[in-house]
């Protein structure tokens, strides 16, 4: 839940908001309770501790694999895949960290569709700087 620049819940939250059709199993290395509201609040189908992950992650898997919680999450309160993303699709995106930001701006996302288009890097150059 826990990560460098952006935390699990932000990342769970960005795909939640696309699909309700994923599965997403969170886990932390520090108590349950800490994260628990905010990973349900995310879409998540569940929240396990690192240490039992032994125990539980086989569970967790097979039911988030069918977009549902196991018994024991939805008991707290996670919910299926579909009713997560039902809550979540259609409010303000997760906020960003800078790294996760779109690093290109509109002029260089053109000329790479043009790339992508096989354009030669001259032709490139004489549609964005027409000769005179």
């Amino acid at each position: 839940m826990a990560l460098g620049g952006i935390t699990g819940a932000d990342v769970c939250r960005r795909i939640r908001r696309r699909t309700g059709g994923t599965g997403i199993v969170c886990v932390t290395s520090y108590s349950v309770d800490v994260y628990q509201r905010e990973a349900i609040a995310s879409g998540a189908q569940g929240l396990f501790a690192k240490e039992r992950l032994r125990t539980d992650i086989a569970v967790a898997i097979r039911w988030a694999a069918q977009s549902l919680p196991a018994d024991e999450q939805a008991a707290v309160g996670f919910r299926d895949a579909q009713t997560a993303y039902g809550l979540l699709s259609g409010t303000v995106p997760a906020k960003m960290s800078v790294d996760m930001r779109d690093p290109l701006s509109l002029r260089e996302k053109e000329i790479l569709r043009l790339y992508a288009r096989r354009l030669t890097t001259d032709e490139i150059a004489g549609r964005r700087h027409p000769p005179p």
